[in-house]
């Protein structure tokens, strides 16, 4: 039995903050002993931007030593660690909800689903408590029944949307014609630490704010879904592992324990875990086609790779995910997920030209060694569906979902020229492509 989904929608705080200035804002806020360790610590994230419900506003406070906002992150004589544990789920509860208020509104939309017949709400959350919360916000904006029943998963870190779907696949399971609306939440920002432990200093190098929501059902409707299915969940406690991450929570926010081992313990123990799991399924590690894994940071992306033995790049997604959002927590798999989407579903469309005509040109590997040989290494969606739209503009799907997802800057940037451009240039680019039987690989908008 399978989980169908039929909507994915994601949002993150209005700001987005640069590694520049997240490197400023370590300085003024860490201890002075250990300042000088903060730009490598910082640069070696694979983290170029991250969302965080501080704000610019707060960012340029911190940097230059002024009081405009007034927040409680600022620095003070009076509080050395930053605001207390209270003061910033006081925060989260005011904060939290309206960011996964914007994403289930994206996945009820996509879905098409009346918010009405929703039967099933899950929750997923470890950066904060509140009651009445998340759920009770979702179910009064949404207007949902008051006769939703209610799952929250909680305190499970950055897994937590893996278990959340664990639950609505059991959901589905019992009933098929279950409709479920699971939200995961986090605003890992909050528990920024003030201090000289090393752990901690890398996790506040790692970690940023966002909410991705997902509608599902169970097999009644299977002719709908859009997004994909979860045919099942697993998991692997790796033993003597207990010490090397942790989370905490202390007088002045949560706490993270993250060691160096974590990346070695993972590419020892992913291997016969994963092997045992997909042969469940009649499959094995050869016959997946892509990879999405939560990128906890660089080094666990490249010891899944290794662990796997996969080529080099095969977490390409994961890594600009990572790039552009940070290491979200719970969220994250499901922006993964979604990136990954836009190129399975530009794929498909890709199959069914190839049916209809013999040219080359819209064969994936010839668009990536295109990439390449334009020194493009980072061959991203925007390259395929730009290519593909030359012979099929009438059909923009795709391109919207580039654009509105936020693939990335490059990405959403070449997506939108394509999105404005494509009705107009729709009969000159059909001739060019008759005339030269190939196009550019990207768009000169």
């Amino acid at each position: 039995m399978s989980l169908l989904i039929h909507g994915l929608g994601t949002s993150n705080p209005p700001d987005a903050i640069t590694l520049a200035d997240s490197i400023a804002v370590a300085k003024k806020l860490a201890d002075p002993k250990i300042a000088h360790w903060v730009e490598e610590i910082y640069s070696g994230t694979g983290v170029k931007r991250r969302f965080m419900v501080h704000g610019n506003a707060v960012v340029r406070d911190i940097i230059d030593d002024t009081q405009h906002t007034t927040s409680p992150f600022l620095l003070h004589p009076d509080r050395p660690r930053g605001p207390t544990t209270a003061q910033r789920m006081q925060m989260y509860g005011e904060i939290a909800p309206k960011l996964a208020i914007e994403a289930a509104d994206k996945a009820v939309d996509l879905a098409g689903f009346p918010a009405s017949t929703i039967t099933h709400l899950v929750t997923v959350t470890c950066t904060g408590f509140v009651s009445p919360g998340v759920e009770f916000a979702l179910m009064k904006h949404l207007n949902l029944r008051p006769t939703v029943e209610r799952v929250n998963v909680g305190f499970m870190g950055c897994h937590g949307a893996i278990n959340g779907l664990r639950v609505c696949h059991a959901i589905a399971a019992a009933d098929p014609h279950a409709r479920i609306l699971m939200v995961c939440v986090e605003l890992c920002s909050l528990h920024y630490y003030y201090g000289a432990d090393p752990g901690q200093l890398i996790a506040n190098a790692l970690f940023a704010d966002g909410a991705a929501a997902i509608v599902a059902t169970g097999s009644a409707y299977e002719p709908e879904h859009r997004f994909g299915r979860v045919r099942g969940t697993g998991s692997c406690l790796i033993p003597g592992s207990e010490k090397e991450m942790g989370w905490t929570i202390g007088d002045h926010g949560f706490e993270m324990v993250l060691t160096k081992k974590v990346p070695r313990l993972i590419a020892q123990h992913v291997k016969p875990f994963l092997t045992e799991f997909l042969a469940g399924f009649g499959l094995t590690i050869d016959d997946v086609g892509s990879w999405g894994v939560h990128p906890g940071g660089p080094k666990v992306l490249t010891s899944v790779e290794g662990g796997l033995e996969l080529p080099l790049g095969s977490c390409g997604v994961s890594a600009e995910v990572l790039a552009n959002f940070g290491n979200m927590s719970s969220p994250t798999v499901l922006f993964i997920s979604g990136t990954a989407s836009i190129v399975g579903h530009a794929s498909m469309h890709v199959g069914d030209v190839r049916a209809q005509t013999q040219e080359s040109l819209l064969n994936i590997e010839t668009l990536r060694l295109l990439a390449q040989e334009q020194a493009q290494a980072d061959f991203a969606a925007d390259e395929l569906i730009y290519t593909l739209y030359l012979r099929r503009a009438e059909d923009l799907d795709v391109v919207r979902e580039v654009f509105e997802l936020r693939v990335g800057p490059q990405s959403r940037a070449a997506a939108q020229a394509v999105y404005l451009q494509a009705d107009v240039c729709r009969a000159e680019l059909l001739v060019e492509i008759e005339a030269h039987g190939f196009a550019p690989a990207r768009s000169t908008a």
